[in-house]
């Protein structure tokens, strides 16, 4: 074959072929009642997942970050509808962000939230053995704020005053009764310790901050495995042990403040199935000692490998603004002679990474631990892309259904059917009409349908109705662009002009108005997405997917097919068929008619619009 050719060959059939291999792939899973087209709800049904807003803790974080709750509110009504309108937006942003798996999420009142999930299995009994591992997935993702702090720890040469004081308050609950009753409520309650309530003034490098405050901040289980505190490093891990001697007391230790005790909070997450101890350390809050992501401080999150331990880990960047101020930070806290600092990251008020500060660091770094898993690592990357959510929701769902598809067996099944019968009455129509230009029109749309599909199920995207109507829509666009094609050929050819000439200039003058009316639709599409509610959004992105293919079938891949057919010497001419050879039919005559009923019948459409 023509190495031109064969090079344009080889561009549409590795598509096509990669193509069929995900949609046979599909098709097999399938067979055996394994999850291989995704299906949206109204297909297959789903999960049903209802939270409730944690007021109590949502209106501490906005005092922390110093917003005043609205004082007409009051405690039990709940959020403003602006908020939990933000609110559901944020989650469906960091669940599905671009609506590929057709997750809903909406507010319902305005102390709760509904997240529905299709499963993403096939209509057999494995499909909700399917879509567990997604649920659970989403759990997890709801679970974390993402509020994301960097903290100096407390040590006993820079902080020795509000250390000891620390130290002593939560020490003289073996002689205060008092002081035992506050620290056993609050492990009931499952919050820290309380800190000490001086103000102080600490010197750093030269550097002095005044109205210094301390908190005691949990150990994630990534820290406390990088510390060997997990329950597997009881017997080789002289820090576990010591702390397991004292527990309950606070306990100096390679000059940090660790304070332990035994899990006792009454309401608790399937996380924490097991849990036995919390441990915590002393941090240090100040303007100059801590840094928080919110909405002048961005950064952009990765998932990375640690070059010292080829563990995975999370690469981060601030902007400017956070490069600035994490600089100032780490400059404070450098290394001064043999005395290290520890940078404390904290997610959602638990400490994940507390690596010694070795130098100055500025616009990134990396956020690493004993037990982080790829998984982990990729979830840590999605919140803190996704931002942290403006309010809490409690940890564990209040309800969780699982539904059968809203739609009836039999609707689905014969709107199925509608769409092939519809395809097929195209192709006929086309190989009828055009003859060999019809069937170069239908192998494209073919190949069209196959890589719109093979994307679909590469991405793991939904299929739903409306999403299956974006197709049709596609298909219907993409034959209209073969149709303008072949008439401007058929225009050229009754001009006189051979074939080769006739097919060149058929595609050159038809190639403006395909680009129009291609661009005008995914415009649309993207005005869809934008602005409208979960169903169109589907309809929106599998209109724009399809319409980017169609313009690679329509205008590359049958110009090839034509092309070699030339070179071939399989066609000399292209018969067509034509209803009207020549119209006499004066269509200016009646143009002010017509320019009438148009602007009525839009000033109507607009009318009802409004209405």
């Amino acid at each position: 074959m023509n190495r031109k050719y064969l090079t344009r060959l080889l561009v549409c059939l590795i598509p096509c072929a990669l193509a069929g291999v995900f949609v046979a792939s599909a098709f097999k899973k399938e067979a055996r009642g394994d999850a291989g087209f995704r299906r949206g709800i109204d297909l297959a049904g789903g999960t049903i997942l209802v939270y409730e807003v944690n007021l109590e803790r949502t209106n501490a974080r906005k005092l922390q970050v110093g917003e005043k709750p609205d004082p007409n509110a009051a405690a039990s009504d709940g959020l403003s509808s602006e908020d939990i309108r933000k609110l559901a937006e944020n989650l469906k942003r960091r669940i599905d962000p671009n609506d590929l798996r057709n997750v809903v999420v909406r507010p319902v009142g305005t102390t709760r939230v509904e997240i529905i999930l299709p499963f993403s299995g096939s209509t057999s009994g494995g499909k909700e053995a399917a879509t567990e591992d997604f649920v659970q997935e989403v759990k997890a993702l709801v679970r974390q704020v993402g509020v994301l702090e960097f903290r100096i720890l407390a040590n006993g040469t820079d902080d020795e005053a509000g250390v000891r004081d620390a130290e002593a308050a939560i020490n003289a609950a073996a002689a205060d009764p008092k002081v035992q009753e506050t620290l056993t409520a609050r492990a009931k309650a499952g919050l820290p310790p309380p800190p000490p309530t001086g103000d102080y003034t600490v010197t750093v490098n030269g550097q002095e901050q005044a109205n210094v405050t301390y908190e005691w901040t949990e150990l994630g289980k990534e820290e406390r495995d990088t510390l060997r505190l997990s329950n597997k490093h009881a017997a080789d891990s002289q820090l576990w042990q010591r702390l397991a001697a004292n527990r309950g007391r606070a306990v100096r230790e390679n000059n940090l403040l660790f304070y332990s005790r035994d899990f006792a909070k009454q309401v608790q997450t399937k996380d924490e199935d097991g849990k036995k101890v919390e441990y915590f350390l002393l941090t240090r809050v100040s303007p100059s000692d801590a840094l928080k992501v919110d909405r002048d401080v961005g950064l952009t999150a990765t998932a990375d490998t640690d070059p010292k331990t080829l563990n995975p880990c999370v690469s981060f960047r601030f902007n400017s603004t956070g490069a600035n101020r994490f600089g100032k930070m780490t400059e404070r806290n450098k290394p001064s002679g043999p005395m290290f600092r520890n940078l404390a990251i904290v997610m959602d008020d638990k400490i994940v990474s507390a690596p010694t500060l070795n130098a100055v660091i500025r616009d990134s770094g990396q956020i690493s631990g004993g037990s982080f898993d790829m998984a982990g690592v990729n979830r840590l990357v999605h919140i803190l892309r996704s931002g942290a959510l403006n309010a809490e929701l409690k940890p564990e769902p209040v309800s969780e259904n699982t539904v059968g598809p809203t739609l009836g067996q039999d609707t689905i099944t014969r709107g199925i059917t509608a769409v092939g019968a519809a395809f097929a009455a195209v192709m006929a129509f086309m190989v009828v009409y055009y003859r060999f230009s019809g069937l170069v029109a239908c192998i494209a749309l073919l190949a069209n349908l196959l890589l719109t599909v093979g994307f679909m199920v590469a991405v793991q995207a939904a299929f739903t109705l409306p999403g299956l109507a974006g197709i049709v829509l596609m298909l219907g666009m993409a034959v209209d662009a073969n149709v303008l094609i072949y008439e401007r050929i058929r225009e050229e050819r009754a001009k006189g002009a051979n074939l080769a000439t006739s097919i060149r200039l058929g595609y050159d003058r038809a190639f403006a108005t395909i680009i129009d009316t291609h661009l005008t639709s995914i415009f649309t599409a993207v005005i869809l997405y934008s602005f409208g509610n979960e169903n169109l959004k589907g309809f929106a992105v599998r209109l724009a997917l399809g319409l980017v293919i169609s313009l690679f079938t329509s205008l590359y891949m049958t110009r090839l097919m034509f092309d070699y057919a030339m070179h071939r010497r399989w066609i000399t001419h292209l018969r067509m068929r034509q209803l009207f050879a020549r119209p006499n039919f004066k269509f200016m005559a009646i143009r002010t008619q017509m320019l009438t009923l148009t602007a009525g019948l839009t000033l109507a459409g607009l009318g009802l619009f409004v209405y």
